[in-house]
């Protein structure tokens, strides 16, 4: 019963929501909300690419598993120096005589870090051996040393290393033989594991650093890979469902200039008589750079217009010359826009901001299509203007 509650209520919920959208006032507040959400969540999926890039990038035989081994390393190297930590300071009255130095209260976990240490200078020692010795793969490598010589030293020092946390190991366990037996060699084995330990600890000292640097690099990656993903998805989605919307009001826009005059999305009614512009273009042989594009202190929109020309260019250049010769200008103004609706025109006037991809290239091709039916087949109607900017989407293969 949960695991179906669990399904049908976001389902449900998702319904309600669309409908609710459905409404005109709402719908309005729909494509605002979405189109801005959108904006900043698409710059911080931008901003976090590179960990997408990182994470995403590569032929690696076995992607993920280098992030793998250094969380690994990462909670190895941590158990190795909170015990350090924890025998430094249960030994400060030790080292200092009969000083009062109040020790701090410290959770349970320094006190378990005492019981993994030994495992863990083994385990940490011994990867690097692997590491160093190349008996793993290339992607499980913590250190890649390009210079051999280097390496050579390197791999003599980690070998040590290893060798010295194994004799350690081995000592705890006599060690504990002993005391459980009341054995006289008790405290000889304490001192050679001590000892080891002291010696062991600096040693891992001088790259425990690095790869705790590397462990927390790896986790924090992984988050901003996952916060990269969140916002790039939720952007997505918002900018489908402004679209989404968006589409819906021009469509509605549409239908009711067929079936209303006093509501037609354009500044000319269907059935008003158009003056003939002259044949075969009013302005055959203009060129993009003479073409006028006007924003009146909206560079966005110029912008936007010149995407959508860029398009055309590519997808069909012959539709390009076609609104340059035909279309008088591309001007936004903003006093087309009446409440939550907005008109164009086909001498060129836009109180749209072509802020969506398809709508844009639909409305120029449609005011385009209105001059060039007039001209050639004497009809400026919208069915016309539609045909036209159906046959421009088409071919831009957006339809």
């Amino acid at each position: 019963m949960f695991l179906l509650l669990l399904v049908l209520l976001p389902a449900f919920t998702f319904v309600v929501l669309y409908l609710v959208g459905r409404i005109p006032l709402l719908e309005q507040v729909y494509i605002s909300c979405c189109g801005l959400l959108s904006i900043p969540l698409q710059d911080i999926a931008d901003l976090l690419t590179v960990f997408k890039e990182k994470q995403l990038a590569g032929e690696n035989k076995y992607p993920g598993l280098r992030s793998i081994v250094l969380l690994f390393a990462l909670v190895f190297v941590g158990i190795a120096v909170i015990a350090d930590s924890y025998t430094a300071l249960d030994a400060v009255r030790a080292l200092f005589g009969d000083v009062n130095i109040p020790l701090p209260s410290l959770p349970p976990l320094f006190g378990y870090s005492m019981g993994f240490l030994y495992v863990s200078l083994t385990v940490i020692f011994g990867g690097l051996y692997l590491d160093t010795k190349k008996f793993i793969v290339l992607e499980a490598r913590i250190f890649t040393i390009s210079n051999e010589e280097d390496e050579r030293k390197f791999s003599k020092f980690i070998g040590n290393c290893f060798w010295l946390a194994v004799a350690a190991t081995v000592a705890f366990f006599v060690d504990r033989w002993g005391f459980l037996n009341d054995s006289p060699i008790t405290p000889l084995f304490q001192f050679i594991t001590f000892l080891l330990i002291g010696i062991l600890m600096p040693l891992l000292g001088m790259f425990s650093l690095y790869m705790l640097a590397l462990g927390v690099q790896v986790v924090l990656s992984l988050v901003f890979t996952c916060a990269w993903f969140v916002a790039s998805v939720s952007s997505h989605c918002l900018e489908y469902t402004h679209k989404h919307y968006l589409e819906l009001s021009l469509a509605r826009e549409v239908q009711r200039s067929a079936t209303n005059k006093d509501t037609t999305i354009e500044e000319i009614p269907e059935n008003e008589p158009v003056t003939a512009l002259p044949s075969p273009a009013p302005y055959a042989g203009r060129t993009r750079a003479e073409f006028p594009i006007i924003d009146n202190g909206k560079p966005e929109f110029k912008e936007r217009a010149n995407w959508a020309l860029d398009v055309l260019a590519e997808k069909a250049p012959h539709r390009l010359q076609e609104l340059v010769e035909y279309l008088p200008k591309i001007e936004y103004d903003s006093s087309l826009i009446n409440g939550n609706s907005w008109r164009a025109n086909s001498g060129g006037f836009f109180g749209y901001d072509l802020s969506d991809d398809d709508t844009a290239l639909f409305v120029l091709a449609h005011e385009t299509g209105h001059n060039y039916h007039q001209i050639q087949h004497n009809d400026s109607s919208e069915d016309a203007a539609n045909r036209y900017a159906h046959e421009v989407m088409v071919e831009l293969e957006r339809a």
